[in-house]
């Protein structure tokens, strides 16, 4: 399942690394990492208020999809090379 959810661990956050230094040495200006700092109940609220909408595109999450999805995050260190964006959502 971490396939389709790249960049939540170290491991796969290497790899964008990598491609990072790539792509800052063809010329091209990099972003960065932006990472969203959202407690977990923010995070079902929202995933209630989607399903419930089920916009384009959008299909069905449980409880149990977001925990285990949840289970292999790994939150950002500065130690890993990037310039990290910390955004905290407002009302959370």
């Amino acid at each position: 399942m971490t396939q389709h959810c790249p960049g939540i661990h170290y491991a796969s956050r290497r790899i964008f690394r990598i491609g990072q230094v790539e792509y800052l040495r063809a010329g091209c200006s990099g972003d960065g990492l932006h990472y969203v700092d959202v407690p977990d109940r923010t995070c079902l609220q929202r995933i209630d208020k989607r399903n419930t909408e089920r916009p384009e595109g959008s299909h069905h999450l449980t409880k149990e999809d977001f925990v285990h999805i949840s289970s292999f995050f790994e939150s950002p260190e500065q130690g890993e090379g990037f310039q990290i964006e910390i955004h905290a959502a407002a009302g959370a």
